[in-house]
Parts: structure tokens; sequence; C-alpha cells
């Protein structure tokens, strides 16, 4: 029998949230949980999201968050929303990931909430999201699918200054005069 030999086993630093963030939401609230995870690329925090049994911020809830950082006074000395503001205005190696795909069209852009954190490896077709699309509701030209997981935004119904998916779904989520910001958008 061998004599056992000496080594270091790393473990992975597991990720522990400091502080519960309680954010108005719709009707209701949605609880984030802080510090976000990353830096990392997009399917790989996702991933990490998931694996913590937490589910994928969408657009609306995302929207919420920020609104909340920069308008609510009774947060703006809170730490951790000190720590958004800095990472969305660019100070920081994290990023807060919209869990979004964009599918451009000749006709407008689909966006798809991506709670799977699947990304490219999507295999929708245009078809298929008009499917999902069919029985939804319509608000000011941008039309939804039931669930609100698809929306279709027809090319002239909107104008962005940034075309990022964030500033989309804000925008089909969140009055921008609630939210503060300086962006020309025809809805």
């Amino acid at each position: 029998m061998s004599k056992p030999k000496a080594c270091v086993v790393r473990i992975p630093r597991m990720w522990t949230p400091e502080a519960e963030l309680h954010i108005p939401h719709e009707n209701g609230e949605i609880k984030f949980a802080f510090p976000p995870f990353g830096p990392g690329e997009y399917r790989v925090v996702g991933q990490q999201i998931l694996d913590a049994g937490l589910q994928v911020p969408n657009g609306g809830q995302m929207a919420s968050l920020v609104h909340t950082a920069f308008c609510d006074p009774d947060m703006k000395d809170e730490p951790q929303f000190e720590r958004i503001k800095h990472i969305i205005r660019g100070g920081d190696q994290n990023w807060l990931w919209m869990y979004l795909c964009n599918f451009v069209t000749k006709k407008g852009i689909y966006v798809f909430q991506d709670s799977e954190v699947r990304g490219g490896q999507l295999n929708l077709t245009q078809r298929d999201l008009e499917k999902m699309l069919k029985e939804g509701p319509e608000i000011k030209g941008i039309r939804f699918s039931e669930d609100i997981r698809v929306s279709f935004a027809p090319r002239g119904s909107y104008s962005l200054v940034l075309a990022t998916s964030m500033l989309l779904e804000v925008i089909l989520q969140k009055s921008l005069q609630e939210m503060g910001l300086l962006l020309r958008v025809a809805v």
C-alpha cells in the first residue's frame, strides 16, 4: 500500500448573499439577492444564478431595480444601491445581465425572456414567435404573448438612442419618465 501524499484541494468560493433587496414591482414586490453574481459572461453568470436556486430577472424586474436605485429617496444612501448605480454607470467589472434574446426582422424586433439562460442556443423561428403572440394583448402597438415572455415591436414603433436589450425591455415595461432617463422614444 502506498503512502498518502500531501495535497491541496481548492474549494470553489461559494456565493453568499449579504442582503436581500425588496423592490416594489407591479402590484407586489420582487426580491433580489445582493451582491450580484459575476463578473462573467451571460451564460456563466446566468447558470450561477440558476444553480443557486434563483430565477434570472426579466426586463421589467430589472427596470424596477434600476428605478429603485436611482429614484427612491429612502434608498439613496444604502450601500447596495450605491453599488448598483456604480455598476450601471460602468464603474465596475460586474454587469446586471438582462436575460433576453432579441430577434430583429425587417418588420420589427421580437424580444424573448430567456429564463433558462439558453442564449444563442434558442431554436425559435419567426413563425414560433408569432404563434406565441397569437392570443396575447397589444399595448400601444406592441404585441405581447399571454404570459408576457415574448413581445414584438414593429419597425417605426420605437426610436432607440442606445439599442440594447435592457433599454428595449425598459421601454416596453416601464415609463421612461418614471425612471428619470432622458431618452427620445416614440412608443
